[in-house]
């Protein structure tokens, strides 16, 4: 909820919630040119309600894997309060039996597909890596262990990628707890859990950030000194997003916007500039780059120039978080 947040109906009880990502650096690169456009990135969630216990087969309809599927990183949600408003099912409250049941659900859903696959790769004397990755795949999982936890070669996770397994995905676990917190003990178990699954951890109360959503900013700022809440739930949940899927974002600015672009960690200059246009990347010569904490403490690209802080890259040389480039091409 709250201000840079836009949602909307999805099928069948689905809603998607496109949030743009906060990033003073923007804002400082605006103030060399005041009428330009701030264009910040976004982070796309939907939210996919969880299939009632009550249903056979796991209840996941094919639909709903397919949404699922098409994520780059999967959030689950775990209950961790009591109100009488909201009824609990008959098991009562333990997020994480929740957890682990839901893992326990991907994980036979991804084991089906192998079974599947690796019956036909059989009959069609089939051989090589797919082979050799389905079943190190099927070994994993009848062993109860999620494939993210499988040591994948680059051919074997290439292999494995175009299968979309659930149990592959990154997985961020946020603990929705009342205004009074959780069981420490507990909180414990389930972090240590967690951290033997690979998987990341996040707690938040949604109920407090319904209410701060409401308010102004001076009472908001006097409401979370009041609770000791040092910072919202929607900032940390995109930073977690992006270190899930081990994102950063380097900047670009001028006369008419300054924009941030997420790209994987790692990107190299040419495919950074893939994803300005695909015409910029096949005419590229060099980038011009400066980290944005230089030019902020230069405070003008043409003093950054004369101290010498911009440089020529290129095309191997791997962006960093934060990095300004203006691309260099033949069109």
């Amino acid at each position: 909820e709250g201000e840079g947040i836009k949602t909307e109906a999805v099928n069948k009880g689905f809603s998607l919630a496109t949030v743009k990502v906060p990033d003073e650096r923007l804002d400082y690169l605006t103030t060399f040119y005041p009428r330009s456009k701030i264009v910040r990135a976004e982070v796309c969630f939907i939210d996919i309600p969880r299939p009632g216990k009550e249903r056979t087969g796991g209840g996941w309809e094919t639909e709903t894997l397919t949404h699922i599927r098409n994520m780059d990183a999967l959030i689950s949600v775990l209950r961790a309060f009591e109100n009488p408003r909201v009824p609990l099912d008959t098991e009562g409250l333990n997020p994480l039996r929740d957890l682990k049941e839901l893992e326990a659900e991907f994980q036979f859903i991804d084991l089906i597909i192998v079974e599947k696959r690796l019956e036909r790769l059989k009959k069609e004397n089939a051989k090589g890596s797919e082979v050799q990755s389905i079943e190190k795949a099927l070994e994993l999982l009848n062993q109860g262990i999620s494939l993210r936890l499988g040591k994948w070669n680059p051919e074997e996770a290439k292999v494995l990628t175009g299968y979309a397994f659930l149990s592959m995905k990154p997985l961020l676990v946020v603990l929705n707890v009342s205004e009074d917190g959780y069981s420490e003990e507990e909180v414990a178990a389930l972090k240590d859990w967690i951290q033997s699954q690979g998987l990341c951890y996040l707690q938040v109360c949604c109920q407090l950030e319904r209410e701060l959503a409401g308010l102004s900013p001076d009472e908001q700022e006097e409401f979370m000194q009041e609770w000791g809440v040092q910072e919202l739930a929607r900032p940390r949940l995109i930073e977690s997003s992006y270190q899930l899927l081990d994102l950063i974002s380097f900047l670009t600015f001028g006369d008419k916007e300054a924009r941030a672009w997420p790209i994987p960690r790692g990107t190299t200059a040419t495919q950074a500039a893939g994803k300005i246009h695909s015409d910029i990347e096949r005419g590229f010569i060099r980038a011009e780059v400066i980290h944005h904490d230089q030019l902020k403490e230069t405070g003008s690209p043409a003093e950054a120039r004369k101290r010498g802080f911009y440089r020529l890259e290129g095309k191997d040389y791997v962006v960093q978080d934060g990095d300004v480039i203006t691309f260099r091409f033949n069109v």
